[in-house]
């Protein structure tokens, strides 16, 4: 992306601190709301991260000075955003129970890319060809995890693909209203507008979680609260172009490779026809070569298996 001057870094470092909590933050909620979903409905689950989201965001409300510090004249915009937010979230929820957690991941990361692009097209942000080149990149990392049959994406792809796309444009939305409402006001918009258009849904499928699994609820209501806390906090530092290179490399660092093997050995050969070699007088300057692999069993990283709908496990 070029250099970068000092004054310059260190908005973008602040941005990437709190991109890094997004990440973190949506990796653990991803596990929690599949053992949460064992018992409820995503459309419970839902609820209960809006209802004890806005118990969870209070100490932060309330250092931020109370309801003062969420007053907007752009409450349209909020409800607009957040109702996008739901039904992309609702699509992400049913994925996990649809394919493989690790696709799940993967094509979830795809939404800063998406991200990116409608920035470009409606906050009119620059793209220059580094950041293009991340983009290429990011996605062609995706199609190596997900492997689509020659039949395409199964269902369950094309719903996190499409909850992909629809955190994308909330993000877009995000990207706006923060250059007039505080991230805490987005958040507590959020928790608000969601927690009424779920609230009938959620009745309607309505039964008490055990014990255990009331744990993976809290956890799901604090990882999406604070989850979307930090990302509105990095989208009021840097541009959501300048993010996608981040959230992409952060993604994958110290992740295990696919089929690694613990040893390897290469042997290679070649022979070049020279004037007094045999057949020399016709082949001088022809060369020939041959090489030789050999692979021993997985030793780190991880297999990828084959299902019989055609998708893979990772």
């Amino acid at each position: 992306m070029g250099p970068v001057s000092a004054p310059a870094r260190r908005p973008l470092a602040t941005a990437a601190a709190w991109m890094s909590g997004w990440l973190g933050l949506m990796v653990i909620i991803a596990v929690a709301g599949r053992e949460a979903m064992r018992e409820l409905s995503v459309f419970q689950l839902m609820e209960l991260r809006s209802l004890l989201g806005m118990l969870m965001l209070w100490p932060l409300l309330h250092a931020a000075g109370g309801l003062s510090a969420v007053k907007t004249a752009h409450l349209g915009q909020h409800v607009l955003r957040h109702t996008v937010h739901y039904a992309a979230q609702y699509g992400w929820f049913a994925a996990l129970l649809l394919i493989p957690l690790a696709q799940v991941v993967a094509i979830e990361f795809t939404m800063p890319i998406w991200a990116a692009l409608l920035a470009v097209l409606l906050l009119g942000e620059r793209m220059n060809r580094w950041k293009v080149l991340a983009i290429v990149m990011g996605l062609a990392g995706v199609v190596v995890i997900v492997r689509p049959s020659g039949a395409g994406l199964n269902p369950g792809q094309l719903i996190a693909l499409a909850a992909a796309v629809g955190f994308a444009v909330s993000v877009v939305l995000v990207k706006r209203l923060t250059r007039t409402d505080a991230a805490i006001a987005v958040s507590f918009w959020m928790l608000v507008v969601q927690s009424v258009i779920g609230l009938v849904p959620a009745l309607l499928t309505w039964r008490w979680p055990s014990l255990q699994v009331w744990g993976w609820v809290l956890v799901v209501a604090f990882c999406g609260t604070y989850s979307h806390y930090c990302f509105a906090r990095a989208m009021q530092h840097a541009d959501a172009t300048v993010l996608v290179p981040f959230a992409t490399a952060i993604a994958t660092e110290g992740s295990a490779s696919a089929e690694q093997r613990k040893w390897r050995a290469n042997l290679v050969t070649n022979y070049t026809f020279r004037q007094d070699s045999p057949f020399g007088e016709k082949l001088k300057g022809f060369g020939l070569g041959a090489a030789v692999r050999w692979q021993d069993k997985l030793g780190i990283g991880y297999p990828t298996t084959r299902n019989p709908n055609q998708s893979v496990t990772l």
